[in-house]
C-alpha cells in the first residue's frame, strides 16, 4: 500500500516568482528520507477562491497533505479564515497559544491576539521560534497539516514534530527505497535499452535518468514494506546495471567524480600535477587534495583554446586531455565540448576527471 502525498504552497511571493520554493525541497526530501514520497506539488495565491478551491481539489486527489506559509499575523495572511471555511468551522481564541507567545514574544504583543485564533476543528503544535502555530486536521481519513512558510520554522517544524508524527501513522505502508548509481561518459540513450530489459525482468521497479553535464545518475526505486527487503530486491538489479557499464560506474555514495579521484589517489598513494588554461576554472580545486605540481606521478594536461560566439555566449572548442605517468606511454583523448561558460567549464572537469579516473585504474590493474 501507498498514499499520495502533496506539498502545498501558499502566497503570492512564490506564485509570482519573488520568493524561491526551498521549502517544498526541505519536505520532499524529509519525507523521502521515511521513505514516503511526494507526488505532487501545487502553489496557491493569496486570495480566498485560490486556497479554497485548491485544498478542496488537494483533498479530493491526495491523502496527506503539508502546505506552508500564509499563516502570519499580517493583512494579507488570511488563509487561517480560509482553512475554516475549507472546513467548515468557525474560528476561536486559543488561550494556551496566547499564553505562549506573551511569555516569548513580548515585543509583539500587537499580534499575539491574531495569532492565538485559530480553527475550531485544528490541532496545534506551539511554535519555539516564530508565532505561527502549525495546524492539523484530519478528515475524512486524510490528513492535512499547515506549517509557517519562514524556512527556519518549517525545518524546526518537520524534524522535531511532522516527521516523527507520519512515522506513526502511516507505519503500515510501504516503504520507498531510492538507490542511486553514478556513470561517467554515458549518455541517456546509451542507458536506456538496459533499463528496458531491467523493466521487463523486473516490472515493479521504477528507473530514473537525470543528466549533469558528462554525468548520469540512474536512480533505482521500489516499494516494499521494509528498508531490508527493498535493499534485497534492488541487489540484483544494481548488480546488473553496474556490470553492464562497469567500464563507467565510478560510485553509488556521490556524484562528485573528483572525489572519487582523489580517494583513490590517496588510497594509492599518487598525486597528480595539472597542467591547465583557462576557462578550466574548476579542476584544481576539486582535485586539491591530491596535487603536487613538482613530484606528482601522474601528469594532466588540458589544452584546446574555445571559440566564443559573441552573440549567443556560446563556448565551443576540441579539447585535448593528455595524461601520462612515469612507467606508462601518454593517453591523449580529444572532445568537443559546447556549451554556455559554466557549463563548458563543468563539462571540461567532468571528462578530465573521468578520463584521469579510467588512466589511474589501468596503472592499478597493471600493477595487480
Amino acid at each position: 500500500m501507498s498514499i499520495h502525498v502533496e506539498v502545498i504552497a501558499i502566497g503570492n511571493e512564490v506564485l509570482n516568482g519573488f520568493t524561491v520554493n526551498t521549502n517544498a525541497a526541505l519536505i520532499g526530501q524529509a519525507l523521502l528520507g521515511i521513505g514516503i514520497p511526494v507526488t505532487s506539488q501545487r502553489t496557491l495565491g493569496d486570495n480566498r477562491d485560490s486556497i479554497v478551491n485548491g485544498l478542496h481539489a488537494s483533498m479530493r486527489e491526495n491523502d496527506l497533505i503539508i502546505c506552508t506559509g500564509g499563516l502570519g499575523p499580517t493583512c494579507d495572511d488570511l488563509t487561517r479564515q480560509y482553512i475554516a471555511e475549507v472546513f467548515d468551522c468557525e474560528l476561536h481564541y486559543e488561550p494556551e497559544i496566547a499564553d505562549f507567545l506573551h511569555k516569548n514574544h513580548k515585543k509583539q504583543s500587537s499580534t499575539i491576539d491574531n495569532q492565538a485564533v485559530i480553527p475550531t476543528k485544528a490541532k496545534y503544535i506551539l511554535n519555539q521560534l516564530g508565532s505561527s502555530s502549525a495546524l492539523i486536521f484530519e478528515e475524512q481519513g486524510k490528513l492535512i497539516i499547515f506549517l509557517p512558510g519562514v524556512p527556519a520554522e518549517l525545518k524546526h517544524f518537520i524534524h522535531r514534530d511532522i516527521i516523527p508524527m507520519l512515522m506513526n501513522k502511516f507505519h503500515h505502508i510501504n516503504r520507498e527505497l531510492r538507490q542511486e548509481c553514478f556513470f561517467m561518459q554515458l549518455s541517456e540513450a546509451d542507458v536506456d535499452p538496459i533499463l528496458r530489459d531491467l523493466k521487463d525482468k523486473y516490472p515493479d521497479v521504477e528507473f530514473g535518468i537525470y543528466p549533469n553535464l558528462g554525468i548520469i545518475s540512474v536512480h533505482i526505486i521500489s516499494n516494499l514494506p521494509t528498508t531490508e527487503e527493498n535493499l534485497m530486491f534492488q541487489e540484483p538489479i544494481k548488480r546488473a546495471l553496474i556490470s553492464a557499464f562497469k567500464d563507467n560506474f565510478f560510485s553509488d555514495v556521490t556524484n562528485d567524480i573528483g572525489k572519487i579521484v582523489c580517494e583513490l589517489c590517496l588510497q594509492s598513494e599518487l598525486c597528480i600535477n595539472v597542467n591547465e588554461h583557462s576557462p578550466y576554472l574548476h579542476l584544481r580545486s576539486r582535485l586539491g587534495a591530491v596535487l603536487d605540481t613538482t613530484n606528482g606521478n601522474i601528469t594532466l594536461e588540458l589544452s584546446g583554446i574555445p571559440n566564443l560566439s559573441a552573440d549567443e555566449q556560446i563556448y565551443e572548442a576540441e579539447i585535448t586531455i593528455s595524461l601520462q605517468s612515469s612507467d606508462s606511454k601518454p593517453h591523449v583523448s580529444k572532445f568537443d565540448v559546447r556549451g554556455n561558460k559554466s557549463m563548458f567549464a563543468t563539462r571540461c572537469d567532468h571528462l578530465a576527471l573521468a578520463e584521469t579516473l579510467k588512466f589511474i585504474r589501468n596503472l592499478l590493474d597493471k600493477k595487480v
